[in-house]
Order: structure tokens, then sequence, then C-alpha cells
């Protein structure tokens, strides 16, 4: 008699459990199939008997039981054990013999079990509903038709074989883990990318786009020079162990793929540390506190040189006449020593060792932000020392710089070239003014003073300084902007006759620069933010 419903059995490898009962009746040891699947794979792996395991036979048959495994299925495994009765009929009734109620019933169970077994197998197999009227539905293809074609449906619902796509690729490894995803944050963490890219690049004129100031080259003895802290490009600083270290040129000609410009660095002094900072303001560097962000660039080189990058931060907030952030540069493989308020946002840099004439992509990834960081900001840097580096005459090439939120640096596109130059203008903006006038006037409502005047063309950055390079200059008025500071001359550049004027105005407000001069030179006027 049978009075127990069959499935296939399923069990959890731990690594020491060796017998798994078996709960429905079979009749001997060989009327068994065990399988161990992996759970990562899917691999289903026959088991042999008296090899990998062994199993009682009931007693009386038909009985449950136990299998037993030689060595403990694993953690991650899956232990299935199935039923597979032959499907033979053994009972042989004798003409004349006594009637034998148990081999009658033996032959009854083998019956049962049998169709248990069936019913199991159409458990497993896809079927039509039976809703469908039996008309419906059709034969498969022919073995010859469906061979190497896909398995389909025609608009009747009838089963037929579809050629393959034109087009279908295989999915790579990568490919089937990302589609298996089990959602969108496990996906962003197989691509190694956070989960909000609305900041995009943070970084302003990272592809050199806007230059003002031409594309140089800027030297010792050009108007724009190369000196430590010159800022020569709207938002990058140029900062080196002294003055004359590097000429700095944008060009054209070599550049990475897909890329219009690149800065050229032509070494002039050798054995010296030179590179390239820019920051992030306030306003936005606050939100990125906890953040993981990510530093990618090319880098190209004439000779070999290992070259540095890091992630910055500044508790010191906007608006500071920092002039360098460098305290100490160091010797050979050490980072500099940042000045006061700014620190590394890893405990060290990341080097880079570039091949001669090769673009690099270069990567700083996955920096976590400090919770006291309110300007943030990167810095890169050629290292010294090495053999045959920062010689003169040895050139390195960077482009495309990008700080973006997420685990892996990822290489921005270039943001449209009016929107890049708008970003530019609210911290830096160059005017070539008329020459021929008496003084230079920088009015807040534009309704004092003489001569030609320039108006911001964006709201400009909360504080900043201006310049006047090439001229003689007198302050005469300055009507409604809150002066800090005014000073004739600066020293280190008192050969162009420069006057600095630093102002505050209130965030966001737009004003007019009225400048006048003496003689008949040419004069520039531009402010920047340190």
């Amino acid at each position: 008699m049978i009075t127990t419903a069959y499935a296939p059995l399923q069990y959890a490898g731990n690594g020491s459990t060796k017998d798994f009962s078996v709960t429905w009746p079979y009749f001997a040891d060989t009327d068994l199939v065990v399988t161990l699947r992996d759970d990562t794979t899917g691999t289903d792996t026959l088991q042999a008997i008296s090899t990998d395991y062994t199993a009682t036979t009931p007693s009386p048959a038909p009985g449950t039981g136990t299998v037993t495994f030689v060595a403990a299925p694993a953690s991650g495994e899956t232990v299935v054990i199935e039923r597979a009765v032959p499907l033979t009929q053994q009972i042989d009734y004798v003409e004349d013999d006594a009637f034998s109620a148990a081999s009658h019933e033996e032959a009854l169970d083998r019956a049962c079990l049998h169709a248990q077994e069936r019913k199991s197998d159409v458990d497993h197999t896809p079927k039509f509903p039976a809703s469908d009227p039996a008309a419906s539905i059709g034969d498969l293809p022919s073995s010859v038709v469906r061979a190497g074609k896909y398995l389909g449906f025609d608009t009747d619902g009838e089963p037929v074989a579809f050629d393959a796509p034109a087009d279908t690729t295989a999915l790579s490894t990568f490919g089937a883990s990302l589609g298996l995803s089990a959602d969108a944050a496990a996906a962003r963490t197989l691509l190694e990318v956070g989960d909000d890219d609305s900041y995009g690049n943070l970084l302003i004129n990272g592809d050199f786009a806007y230059a003002p100031k031409g594309n140089g080259p800027f030297t010792a003895v050009s108007v724009w020079k190369n000196w430590d802290c010159a800022y020569l490009f709207p938002k990058w600083k140029l900062v080196s162990d002294g003055s004359d270290i590097v000429d700095v040129q944008r060009q054209t000609s070599v550049v990475p793929t897909n890329r219009t410009h690149a800065v050229l660095f032509d070494v002039e002094t050798a054995e010296k540390k030179y590179g390239f900072v820019q920051l992030v303001e306030e306003r936005i560097g606050q939100y990125m506190r906890g953040e993981s962000l990510s530093l990618g660039f090319w880098a190209r080189t004439t000779a070999a040189v290992t070259i540095k990058a890091a992630v910055i931060s500044s508790t010191n907030g906007d608006g500071l006449d920092l002039a360098d952030i460098v305290s100490a540069w160091g010797g050979q493989g050490t980072d500099p020593t940042l000045a006061g308020g700014y620190s590394y946002e890893d405990s060290s840099a990341t080097s880079f060792a570039l091949s001669a004439d090769t673009w690099t992509w270069c990567e700083v990834k996955d920096v976590t932000i400090s919770g006291t960081a309110k300007m943030i900001g990167v810095f890169f840097w050629a290292d010294v020392g090495n053999v045959g580096s920062n010689n003169v005459g040895d050139c390195l090439y960077v482009s495309a710089f990008s700080l973006t939120k997420g685990m892996v640096a990822v290489e921005a596109d270039p943001r449209p070239t009016a929107i890049e130059v708008a970003m530019c203008h609210r911290f830096h903006q160059h005017y070539a003014i008329g020459t021929g006038e008496s003084r230079i006037f920088f009015v807040w409502s534009g309704t004092n003073g003489t001569g030609s005047s320039q108006t911001f063309s964006v709201p400009f950055f909360l504080k900043g300084k201006l310049r006047t390079y090439n001229a003689v200059v007198s302050i005469a008025a300055i009507t409604e902007w809150t002066v800090s500071n005014i000073s004739n001359l600066d020293a280190s550049n008192a050969g162009d006759n420069v006057v600095v004027i630093e102002f505050d105005v209130a965030a966001s407000s737009f004003g007019t620069i009225v400048p006048d001069t003496t003689g008949d030179p040419y004069l520039d006027v531009y402010a920047d933010i340190w």
C-alpha cells in the first residue's frame, strides 16, 4: 500500500552532515538517483552509488531509508534525491498456482510508484494551460527544422523555429553578472559607481577649453609668467618648487583620442617638482562630505617620469588669500607638505609611472571626503629624481581632468563651450581695455567715472582680486564696494607695474569695471579667486 506522496528531496549541505533521510517509499538502493548541485553555478553532478554514497535497502520493501555520503556535502551545495523505479513488470502469474497477495500488492505498489514519478516529471516540464483548446496545440518543429534556431510562437500560439537575430552576441561573464544583479544598488557596486551622478564633473575647465590669456607659451619673459602660483588658465593654478621651473602651453597637436586640448609642461629647471591645482568652492565642497570621489585625467610624457595625484581638501573655507597650498615640496618620492588647513584626503598620493610617448589614463579612486572639509580640490605634480626625468627639455602633457562621485574615475564628456565659459566667469573674467585714459575705477553701480566700462557677464564669486598688467595705474575712486586692502605695487611683480586690489561684494552680485590709464600702454583687467 502506498500512502505517501512523492516529490524529489532537497537538502542543504553544511560540510558536516553525511546522512540524509529518504521519506517516501522505494524498493532498492538502486532505485535512487542522487545529485549534488553547486548553488553558485547551478551545475548538477550525478553521484555514483558505493563510490560517493550508500543507501539502505528497505525491509520490508517498499519502505523509507537513508542516503549516507562518503564525504559530507559542503556549504553551498544542495543534495537532490530522486526515485527511478525500473519500468519493468516483474510479477509472473503462473496458471493454477495459488494466488499470492504479497506479490500482487508489490505489482500494484510498483505501478503506483511509476505513476508518481511520471507525475513528478510532468510537474517539471512546460505545459500548455488546460484552457487552451486541444486543436490549437501543435507539435514542435522537427530536429532538422529547429537545428540552430530559437523556439518561439507564431500569432496563433503555435510553436515555431526562429532564426537567430543577425547581431546576436554572447554575453560576457561580466555582462551576465550585471544583468543578474539583484537590484540597482548591486549593479552600481558591480560597476564601482556611486548612487548619484547629478553633480557630474566637479572641476571647471578640466579640458582647458577656455584660455582667455591665450595658449602661451607662458615663460619667464612672457606677459603672463610661469611663476609659482600663477593662474594661467581659468580655475587652474601652476604650483612649482620655485619660478621658471616649466614653460606652460595649451596645444592641440598632441591630445588624447576625442579631446581637443592638452596642456604641455616643458621643463626649464631640472630636478624640480611642478604641477597644477584646482579648488572647488565651499558651497559644493561641503555637500561632498562623506561621499566617495574619484579623480581621473590623461597624461603623456616624452621621457619616462613618475607623476603623482591626489584629492585634497581645506578647512579654511572660501576666499582665504593663500598664495600657495604647498609649504614644502620635499625630495624624491615624498608628497609635498601642504599649507595650513589643507590636507590629502587619502593618506598618501597615488603614483603613476608614465612611459614615453603614450597616453595613460590616471585614476585616484574611491576617496572618501572628510566630515570637516569645506573646499575640496585636485593636485597633481611631477616627481623628481627618476633616471632621465625632469631634465631640461623633458615634456609632460595632461588633459581631460574630471572629479566625479563614485568608486572609479569617469572620463567626463566635455561641457558645451558656452556653459564652460560661463562657469569660468564666476571666478575669472579677463578684459582687454582701451588705451590713453587717466585712471582706473571699480564702480558698484556703474554711475561714476569716465572711460570705457566692462560689466561682469555672470554673478561673481564672493571675494577675489583684481590685477592690471603693463600699465601705470593710479587709484582715483572706489564707490560702494567694501575694499579690504589696496597696495600700490606687488613687490614680486613690480617689473610689470601691477596694482592688486582686494574687494568683497555680496555673493551673486553684478558689478561694473571702469578702467582709465595714463600714457598709451595695453591694459588687461581680470579677476580670479585664490
